[in-house]
């Protein structure tokens, strides 16, 4: 039924009511446990976990090897290397979840962590939760404390003797829950830093022209020049005739356009040799002693238009046959630490089947009555996301990871779950026995 002409007029003259508009810097979403969930791509229960796997990234990155473990009398836990340690004076805006975005990203390498997204995670932790968070590094204990504004504040810096590397140490507050395996995915990366490792620069045969001009938007005001530098191939006075050959040859980086980043591109790599697989290194067999090993290498292509970018990857897998109740079970890591992302396996008659992070696929076949372990990782200096938790997407290897998990179940060496890295197992063998790869 229609409102009287008389209520219409009444409610005009009053003023409709207006639908309120909110304004909020992307930033913002940190300060909560519901926006940190969102920006990190996890559930609030996994929020502590990924907070120590991130400063563990970094400092695996940084130094090569690192150690995590709990504080004691409940007090949270720590992650320390021995690296080149950090600048006290910066410490403070590196964990400052307002500040710009900061990545080396964006120069395709196969690394960990980048001082990016995953701090900012650690500070949006810390203030969501009202927890602690201390930096030890360079002779200073820093104490800092995330502010609301997205600044963090320096509440206390003391002399200690602490003159190698940093220790990080991290306690979360009540507004998170309570995660058993708030250590296992640092365990894990920490368990994997071993085998050879990629030493070389990026390549420019890894960059198709979208990912090649971001790279140098982002590189601000700088000499183009320098940014060609740091490519493998490129470097001294080929660095030169690169951008000599684009017509570059005082330009800064912000401020080439498409065709002119296309063209610098195509100049790189007649002067750069393709990197192959086999120089991105191995984690290697060592990693889980006395389970079955299989590694397969291979490329794929990445980008819209031509020049499509040449991405090297090798996918190793461990295979452990598990215990008749148990259930197969993946694992899944990107460049030596494991995906946030959510990613399971079953079995279906002979087919393993694994779903999740870009897979729907079967991959590998075996006998009806075994269950496995797995640990996949694929080490790759590219490998597409598709949400800002990094969740991957693996879909580009799924070839290669058929091939060696095919390769890795089929060994006859495969033993019964039992201890492995560290006297932790692959796969839960006692309900009281703790398990550094299982989820939940």
């Amino acid at each position: 039924m229609d409102a009287p002409a008389g209520n219409f007029k009444k409610n005009h003259r009053r003023g409709a009511p207006q639908n309120l508009k909110f304004e909020r810097a992307d930033w913002a979403l940190f300060r909560t446990t519901e926006g940190l969930s969102q920006k990190a791509g996890v559930p609030q229960h996994k929020l502590t976990r990924l907070a120590v796997k991130e400063v563990c990234d970094n400092a695996l990155d940084e130094a090569g090897k690192a150690s995590v473990g709990a504080l004691p009398n409940g007090g949270g836990y720590f992650v320390e290397d021995s690296g080149r340690g950090m600048d006290p004076a910066e410490v403070s805006g590196l964990y400052s979840i307002a500040r710009p975005l900061v990545s080396t990203k964006l120069l395709r390498l196969p690394t960990r962590g980048a001082l990016g997204n995953g701090l900012r995670v650690v500070a949006g932790a810390v203030l969501a939760s009202g927890g602690t968070l201390t930096v030890i590094t360079r002779n200073r204990r820093i104490e800092l404390k995330p502010e609301y504004d997205g600044t963090t504040s320096v509440i206390s810096a003391t002399d200690v003797a602490f003159p190698v590397g940093t220790r990080v140490e991290i306690s979360f507050g009540p507004a998170l829950p309570d995660d058993h395996w708030t250590l296992s995915w640092a365990r894990l990366a920490c368990c994997l830093a071993q085998g050879k490792v990629y030493a070389g620069r990026s390549s420019p045969w890894w960059y198709d022209p979208s990912s090649f001009h971001e790279l140098f938007a982002a590189a601000g005001n700088r000499p183009v020049r320098e940014v060609v530098a740091e490519l493998d191939g490129c470097t001294g006075a080929t660095a030169g005739v690169i951008i000599a050959a684009a017509k570059l040859n005082r330009a800064v980086c912000n401020t080439i356009t498409r065709a002119q980043a296309t063209d610098l591109l195509k100049a790189a790599r007649r002067h750069a040799k393709p990197v192959t697989a086999e120089r991105l290194g191995a984690i290697g067999p060592d990693a889980f002693p006395g389970c079955a090993y299989a590694m397969v290498s291979g490329s794929a292509e990445f980008g819209a238009v031509e020049p499509k970018a040449g991405v090297p990857f090798v996918v190793e897998v461990w295979a452990q046959k598990a215990r008749a109740e148990a259930d197969t079970h993946l694992t899944v890591c990107v460049n030596r630490t494991p995906v946030t992302g959510e990613i399971h396996a079953a079995r279906e008659k002979r087919d393993i089947d694994a779903w999740g992070c870009g897979l729907a696929h079967t991959i590998a076949h075996a006998p009806i009555a075994a269950q496995f372990s797995l640990v996949i990782n694929v080490t790759t200096p590219y490998c597409p996301i598709t949400s800002d938790g990094k969740a991957p997407n693996l879909k580009p290897f799924l070839a290669e990871i058929i091939t060696a998990t095919e390769k890795a179940v089929r060994k006859p060496e495969r033993i019964e779950a039992g201890p492995l890295c560290g006297g932790f197992a692959l796969l839960p063998v006692g309900a009281n026995e703790t398990n550094f790869l299982a989820d939940e």
